[in-house]
This record gives structure tokens, C-alpha cells and sequence, in this order.
């Protein structure tokens, strides 16, 4: 497996020019072609935007239009840093949809989708304060969330994996791999609670079990079990800046309730408090 498409969000935010470079980087990479969508958010837009489209059918078609010209200033400065970067295969596309329809559907047909953290002070009408949230619980693919603060000018240098025997977390460690292939350091982590009755030995033997399957793959790891007095989401950031990871690798943990998706408590965590880029699967 490797990352042949990858996706990136265009939403002309100010930091949308650093998840492209980023973006870009890795299409040189791993030798991907690069896909910069720009949705609209024209269909459905969310509910304090709709307030403001409603008038007159001039005053709409204008809003219209200012959506659709900001959508093509995006793809036209993806386009242009992309070539800049060196990339060769790139392109930019318009989509008239909402939002987390558009990177959804296109998503599904790519390898890796690029979004941005949540910035509640530079927000847009066409984005949704859970907008990453929404993604990666519906478009079955791995998800790179980039922090809206902090400059990444290297990914995958050491990749922090948080590991923890559940669906979501093997689902995200094998989308990882062609990120773990290239990483210099591989640091595996599983965190325990203080108090936590499951016996240390399972554990252990899991992850020397996880180790020696990677080994398999031609990654050497360093997997540990931590025990740990504060919340596992906190532990995860506070070992990545302690180990200096680049990256944290992690299972996107939720459930839906009717049609609401209430995601967990360690997920939440990462979203609103990353440091460095977060893969995510769910």
C-alpha cells in the first residue's frame, strides 16, 4: 500500500497555504498525485450561513457568485504552490457541495485525505466547527488532521503510535504503514490508567506481538506500555512533545446515537489540543 491520491481540503483560510505545502511534500514523497477540492458549500449550507442568504434572489445569486470566485481562488494558489513545490501530478477541482460531502465523496476514492484542525477564530460559512470530526467518521479512509498553529516542515521523521487493542487503533496503525516504511524512529505506545485491573502481562505480549508483525513489514518499533495518571488523550500529547514525535498516529474512537455521532473522550482530546499533524482512522 502506499498514499497514490492524496486529497487535500482547500478552504482559503490562512492556513490552507500550510496544509498544501505539507500536502505537497508528501505527493513528492511518496510519488502521489495531489488533489486540491475546493467545495462551495453551496448545497447545504450550515445554519448561521443560510440566515444570510436569505433576500432577494439577486442577493443570493450574489452570494452564490462570492463563493464560487473564493472556491476558484483557492484551486488557482493550490495549483500554482503545488507546481512550485515540484509536484507532477497535481490538480484542483470546484465542487458544487457542501463541504464534508465534497471531501467525503472524493475522499472515499483516495488514499489519504488532508484537513485541517478547527481554528474558532478564522472560520468561514462553509465549514462546520466539526468539520474534521465529520470526516473522519464518514469517509472510511485515513485522515491527516494539520494543527491550525506550528510549522511542519517534516512528517513521518518519528511517528508516535498510540496503540490500544481496538478496532479503530489496527485500522489506523496498517493505514500508517507507508508513513511508518519511511519514518526514521517508530515509537509504539500503549497507555494504562493507574488502577486499571487488566493485567500488565496481556498487554505486554501484545505489544511484543505488534512488534515482531511490523518487523514482518520491515519496521523496527519501539513499543512500550505506559501507566499514566492524567487522561489518555493528554498522555498521547504529552509523550509525543517529550519524544519529540513529528506525527501521532491514532485510532478516531466513536458511536452514533440516532443520527449523531458522539465521538470519545481521547479522540476529542487530540482534535482540540494537537500539537503536531494527527493520522486518524475509523
Amino acid at each position: 500500500m502506499s498514499y497514490k491520491t492524496i486529497l487535500v481540503q482547500l478552504d482559503g483560510l490562512p492556513r490552507c497555504e500550510a496544509r498544501v505545502e505539507l500536502s505537497a511534500r508528501m505527493a513528492l514523497e511518496y510519488e502521489s498525485h495531489l488533489l486540491g477540492l475546493a467545495p462551495t458549500g453551496l448545497v447545504h449550507l450550515p445554519v448561521e450561513a443560510g440566515a444570510g442568504l436569505s433576500g432577494s434572489p439577486e442577493h443570493v445569486q450574489a452570494a452564490r457568485a462570492g463563493f464560487s470566485q473564493r472556491a476558484r481562488a483557492a484551486v488557482d494558489r493550490f495549483v500554482e504552490h503545488a507546481k512550485a513545490c515540484g509536484v507532477k501530478s497535481c490538480e484542483g477541482r470546484i465542487e458544487e457541495d457542501d463541504s464534508i460531502g465534497a471531501i467525503v465523496a472524493h475522499g472515499r476514492c483516495s488514499d489519504l485525505v488532508v484537513v485541517g484542525q478547527t481554528d474558532h477564530h478564522a472560520t468561514t460559512p462553509i465549514l462546520s466547527a466539526d468539520f474534521p470530526q465529520q470526516v473522519l467518521l464518514r469517509v472510511g479512509r485515513p485522515v491527516l488532521i494539520v494543527p491550525y498553529a506550528g510549522e511542519f516542515k517534516a512528517l513521518g521523521g518519528h511517528v508516535l503510535v498510540a496503540w490500544s487493542d481496538k478496532r479503530e487503533s489496527v485500522r489506523a496503525l496498517c493505514d500508517a504503514l507507508p508513513l511508518l516504511h519511511k519514518a526514521r524512529k517508530v515509537s509504539v505506545v500503549c497507555f494504562k490508567a493507574i488502577g486499571d485491573h487488566a493485567g500488565q502481562h496481556p498487554a505486554q505480549q501484545r505489544l511484543s506481538a505488534l512488534r515482531e508483525w511490523l518487523a514482518r513489514h520491515g519496521i523496527a518499533s519501539q513499543p512500550r506500555l505506559e501507566v499514566t495518571d492524567i487522561d489518555v488523550g493528554n498522555a498521547i500529547l504529552s509523550n509525543a512533545a517529550d519524544l519529540g514525535a513529528d506525527v501521532i498516529v491514532s485510532g478516531a474512537y466513536g458511536h452514533s446515537r440516532l443520527s449523531e455521532f458522539i465521538l470519545g473522550g481521547v479522540t476529542r482530546t487530540l482534535l482540540a489540543h494537537m500539537t503536531v499533524p494527527v493520522l486518524m482512522s475509523h
